[in-house]
């Protein structure tokens, strides 16, 4: 009988440990997303764009409670999002979650400054909006792929 009640007893801890590790890594990842929305706004502000129009997640605004209930709500559908996802796939959810936002903020951001005015004046107006846009594909995908490999080594840890 004791070594059952040891059995389960270090089941439950093994358990407790992984639910903490998963609590601490989707902390991180909120984080990691908080600091890529701000860099983006703070960007596509110098390009003078929006780049989430969505009415209830508004980042321009003058009024700084509003500014931090954006992000409020923006890390509140990141956090759902991921556990929706982590339920439907246990193993890869929070990666996939995080994978879909870095790449939505990181394409729209690079899309609108490929169309922008600054980007064609500072890059040159030789080049075609279309080689503009697939130049700042590729580097939306560089920073996408090195988001996720943060995101990826964060889940290896044990």
């Amino acid at each position: 009988m004791p070594y059952s009640f040891s059995y389960h007893k270090e089941k439950l801890v093994r358990k407790i440990r992984k639910i903490n590790n998963l609590n601490s890594n989707i902390i991180f990842c909120c984080i990691l997303q908080f600091i890529v929305l701000f860099a983006s706004i703070e960007i596509s502000k110098i390009f003078n764009f929006k780049l989430i129009k969505i009415k209830f997640l508004n980042f321009y605004s003058k009024k700084i409670l509003i500014i931090y209930l954006s992000y409020f709500y923006f890390i509140l559908i990141f956090y759902l999002t991921t556990f929706i996802l982590i339920l439907i796939d246990e193993k890869n959810g929070l990666q996939i979650s995080n994978f879909l936002f870095f790449f939505y903020i990181n394409f729209n951001l690079c899309l609108k400054i490929g169309k922008s005015e600054k980007f064609s004046n500072w890059i040159g107006s030789g080049l075609d909006e279309t080689m503009r846009i697939f130049v700042m594909f590729i580097i939306c995908l560089n920073c996408v792929y090195f988001l996720t490999r943060i995101t990826h080594s964060l889940t290896l840890l044990k």
